[in-house]
């Protein structure tokens, strides 16, 4: 029986240094015996992208890394806010029935603190100052902090780094649930959040950026793990990567298209004009940047349109990001991970054969569906024309990760 089973949110957009140091900071804090879970964007990640490499690539590369157990953050959640994606991940962990701590990074490295921010975020005083603060800034990241501070000055700066604003929001879902989870947290150290750096840490964006440049792959392969840029080579030498928006731009801009505006008006945020703004960019703009950069404004950050760009490529509807994942879909696991979750004593229907899903009836069936669209549709973005193949997402298991002999 394992003494401690820890939780961890990720994208591992690609598994590199810093996510190898939170998992071994965590098992120092807790056991070397301690399970880790990690809850990972599949497909397409919260910065409205598809990622670097396959969802089951990367969560064969995270077990490979440290990590025990792997589930997948379905779409709608993994291309939302920041909100509704630390919501949708604590569904996911709470509903394993196993998880006593959440680990993460931050800038702050004090949970207390984080807690603190995320009662005041929560306050009926929170709730009426952020309502004023609207009413003279538009831009709601920029209002919430104006409030906080009116409301709990101390705390205000706690959301002015990107990693402490996602760690809010997950205490802000564990005091929502009521969850017996408890915070762990980890300095950030090395490169900044989407910053350069020099060290041995850096930012999963400078990895990307050069990892999709004109450099040799050897540049971007030293910032990662060994373990895992041996399966991101694999991938490579395989035609299955890397992906970004620039593979997928006419198969986006194709179905964007034939998108009736009953269609756009039912996305997540598209209130406020927005999808009347977005619907007239569909017919107009030559690219994805030219659409994006008309419909971003003052009050809405690019993030949000690059979300918003996926919703409408992918099919989601309005209501689908205000509900809770349905299941618990395992991508990846070791002999720790099976142990996992045989001790485990789910409150969600655990997937790690599709056929479980395959009458019409069973709950989930949608979401699932829904999620394998997305899959198909990423396929598109690899250079073998041989894998662009759908229907993977209903023929694949877990991927399994033996002890080295």
């Amino acid at each position: 029986m394992l003494q401690n089973t820890v939780g961890i949110v990720s994208e591992f957009n690609p598994f590199h240094y810093g996510h190898e140091y939170l998992i071994r900071k965590t098992r120092e804090q807790y056991g070397e015996d301690t399970g880790i879970v990690c809850v990972m964007s599949g497909d397409f990640v919260q910065r409205g992208e598809p990622a670097c490499f396959s969802k089951y690539a990367r969560a064969e590369a995270a077990c490979l890394q440290g990590s025990d157990l792997v589930l997948e953050l379905p779409v709608p959640w993994s291309c939302s806010s920041a909100e509704s994606f630390a919501s949708g991940a604590l569904s996911i962990l709470e509903g394993l029935g196993c998880i006593s701590v959440l680990s993460f990074g931050s800038e702050c490295g004090n949970a207390d603190t984080i807690m603190r921010t995320a009662e005041a975020l929560l306050s009926p005083e929170m709730e009426e100052a952020l309502h004023q603060k609207l009413q003279i800034n538009k831009n709601y990241a920029a209002a919430r902090q104006e409030a906080l501070a009116s409301v709990s000055g101390d705390l205000a700066d706690v959301l002015s780094s990107p990693n402490n604003i996602l760690a809010v929001e997950y205490a802000k879902a564990i005091l929502r649930r009521n969850a017996d989870i408890d915070l762990f947290t980890v300095s950030r150290t090395g490169a900044s959040h989407d910053c350069y750096g020099d060290g041995t840490i850096r930012s999963a964006k400078e990895i990307r950026e050069i990892m999709y440049g004109s450099r040799p792959a050897e540049d971007w392969m030293a910032m990662i793990p060994e373990k895992a840029a041996a399966v991101y080579l694999r991938e490579m030498e395989s035609g299955r990567g890397p992906v970004n928006t620039g593979s997928l731009e006419k198969a986006i801009l194709s179905r964007l298209r034939l998108l009736a505006p009953e269609d756009v008006m039912r996305l997540p945020e598209t209130e406020g004009g927005t999808g009347e703004l977005f619907l007239r960019s569909i017919q107009t703009a030559g690219s994805l940047q030219d659409l994006m950069q008309s419909v971003k404004h003052k009050s809405i950050a690019l993030s949000r349109v690059r979300r918003l760009v996926l919703a409408a490529a992918l099919g989601f509807r309005r209501d689908t990001e205000k509900k809770e994942p349905e299941y618990i879909r395992v991508l990846a696991f070791n002999g720790k991970g099976r142990q996992i979750l045989h001790e485990a004593d789910p409150r969600l229907p655990v997937i790690t054969k599709t056929a479980h899903l395959q009458r019409d009836d069973i709950p989930g069936r949608e979401l699932f569906e829904l999620g394998s669209r997305a899959h198909d549709l990423y396929v598109l973005g690899f250079q073998d024309s041989a894998q662009w193949v759908c229907g993977e997402d209903w023929k694949k298991g877990p991927v399994i990760v033996e002890p080295e002999i």
